[in-house]
C-alpha cells in the first residue's frame, strides 16, 4: 500500500491552493458557487449557472452543486454573466437543494 495521496485529494489540495492564490472565492475553481447577500435587498452568486425560473417573486439557479432558489418581492436579476449573477429586490429567502 502507497503512502502517496490520492490523485482526489492533490487536486482538491491544488484547487484550494489556486483559489488562495488567485483571491477567489472558496470552491470556484473546482466548480461551486459562492454567494454573498448584502442585507435582503442584494445578491451576488459567483460561479456557473444557470436561471430555471424567474419571477418577480421567486428565482431558482441550477448550479453543479444544486439548485439555490431566493424568494421574495420585486425580485430582478440586473446582471447575468458567464459566472456571475446578482440578484435584487426584497430578498425574504434564500433555500439549497441537491
Amino acid at each position: 500500500m502507497s503512502n502517496k495521496p490520492n490523485r482526489a485529494k492533490r487536486g482538491g489540495k491544488m484547487l484550494r491552493g489556486l483559489n488562495e492564490r488567485m483571491e477567489l472565492p472558496a470552491g470556484i475553481l473546482s466548480g461551486g458557487v459562492h454567494i454573498e447577500l448584502y442585507s435582503d435587498t442584494e445578491a451576488t452568486v459567483d460561479g456557473r449557472c444557470s436561471v430555471l425560473e424567474y419571477t418577480d417573486a421567486q428565482i431558482l439557479l441550477n448550479t453543479r452543486t444544486g439548485i439555490v432558489k431566493f424568494t421574495g418581492a420585486g425580485l430582478n436579476i440586473p446582471l447575468m454573466e458567464q459566472s456571475c449573477v446578482k440578484i435584487c429586490g426584497k430578498i425574504i429567502g434564500v433555500e439549497f437543494t441537491s
